[in-house]
């Protein structure tokens, strides 16, 4: 590393780049210069506190062997001594290290990951023989529908991901959908159906609108679980529950990872 290369606000936005990486991927308990596991035999994750010792090491490593003249540093005398921005980004990244590690239990896998992006529609794509390049949100949608049979939840699955999939969230954050907070946006002239956030429940607005393709549409994947799905039905235990206005009623009695499994499960089922 050089001084220029933590120049300034680059110092903060180093750290938070770097603090973004680590809170969002296993890190073997030993590890190599590549970040592998040493020992085979042994894939447990580094702890959230063991990772925010190393970051700390590594701002420490910064402020005096890099650039030991950064204006961030100039109330720094002691070893244990931090920028005043640094105290906040600590608490967020051992959080999100937390977050993290409570959705990926048990032994993780470090490398050979086969997760990728599901782009929308890959009818152009021009990655020649990139395996990947014929599973596509579109191709997902329309084995959904060729393979649907009465009750087997195909449409239902493709309700969900399509409620995912608008609203930019993780796999199972439509657990809390409600019909009782979706309402009419004047302004915009279509329905705004808010969703939450399954660790902090943070409601945000989503917009819903037409699309010329209907697998993507909202509108036409909602109907087709209220109709063949009877999405709009409740049992005598399902009131009793409270889950009269929840719009996917059966998320609400697994937990959250059953609920990306299932959603995962249903864009899986598609590659054969």
């Amino acid at each position: 590393m050089t001084p220029e290369e933590v120049e300034g606000e680059k110092l903060q936005e180093y750290i938070l780049t770097a603090g973004h990486y680590f809170a969002n991927r296993g890190i073997a308990r030993f590890f190599n210069e590549d970040l592998e596991p040493s020992n085979p035999e042994n894939l447990h994750c580094l702890l959230p506190g063991t990772l925010v010792g190393y970051m700390g090491k590594h701002l420490l490593y910064i402020r005096t062997e890099v650039a030991p003249d950064h204006p961030d540093f100039e109330k720094c005398v002691d070893d244990d001594d931090y920028p005043s921005w640094y105290t906040s980004f600590r608490a967020e990244f051992e959080n999100a290290c937390n977050r993290f590690q409570l959705t990926h239990t048990g032994d993780e896998i470090f490398s050979g990951h086969d997760i990728h992006g599901l782009y929308r529609s890959t009818d152009n794509d021009k990655a020649g023989g990139f395996p990947q390049s014929k599973c596509d949100w579109k191709r997902v949608m329309l084995s959904l529908y060729k393979n649907a049979t009465p009750r087997n939840n195909k449409m239902e699955d493709a309700a969900m991901i399509i409620d995912t999939a608008d609203a930019v969230a993780r796999p199972g954050e439509c657990k809390f959908g409600n019909f009782s907070e979706w309402y009419y946006d004047w302004r915009l002239e279509c329905p705004s159906t808010p969703w939450a956030e399954s660790k902090t429940l943070k409601k945000y607005g989503m917009s819903r609108i037409c699309d010329e393709f209907f697998g993507f549409a909202w509108f036409c994947n909602m109907g087709a679980y209220f109709m063949c799905e009877d999405g709009l039905a409740r049992n005598e235990d399902q009131i009793k529950k409270g889950q009269m206005n929840a719009v996917f009623p059966k998320l609400q009695d697994v937990n959250n990872s059953t609920v990306a499994k299932k959603l995962t499960a249903a864009i899986r089922s598609v590659r054969g």
